[in-house]
């Protein structure tokens, strides 16, 4: 990487938009996959998201909770992006029994987030399991 790449990933921090940032640190190749996945993700570019996402899933070891709800849930971010509702749901039912395990509110939070995302497909059979997911696990 040359010295000017570098140069401009560092000015892209002072910027006050993640989405320039993500942009300069893809062009500058300074994240890795799952992270360039989810800069990706938020860039709009879910179809290019999306095999980073699940190999930072792959690659999460077991132990690492947190870690795999957090790809859980950028993976269903991402797949709901380009309208594959179903494994959408699974990916977010995923995370969404991962956070059983941890404290996190930063997790809780995105499925949360993620939960109200759904409302316009409340009517869906993906949808209505996740939430049924959701009142299994409030319990």
């Amino acid at each position: 990487m040359s010295r000017s790449g570098c140069a401009r990933c560092r000015r892209s921090l002072c910027l006050p938009s993640r989405i320039e940032w993500a942009a300069s640190a893809i062009r500058c190749e300074r994240l890795g996959p799952f992270d360039t996945g989810i800069a990706l993700s938020r860039l709009g570019e879910a179809t290019r998201a999306e095999p980073l996402i699940c190999e930072g899933l792959r690659r999460e070891k077991a132990a690492q909770q947190r870690g795999r709800a957090l790809h859980a849930f950028w993976l269903a971010t991402t797949q709901l992006q380009q309208g594959k509702l179903d494994a959408a749901c699974d990916s977010a039912g995923i995370a969404l029994s991962l956070t059983a395990s941890i404290d996190s509110p930063r997790v809780t939070g995105h499925v949360r987030e993620f939960h109200h995302r759904l409302a316009p497909y409340a009517r869906e059979a993906p949808v209505i399991e996740f939430e049924r997911q959701i009142r299994g696990q409030q319990r």
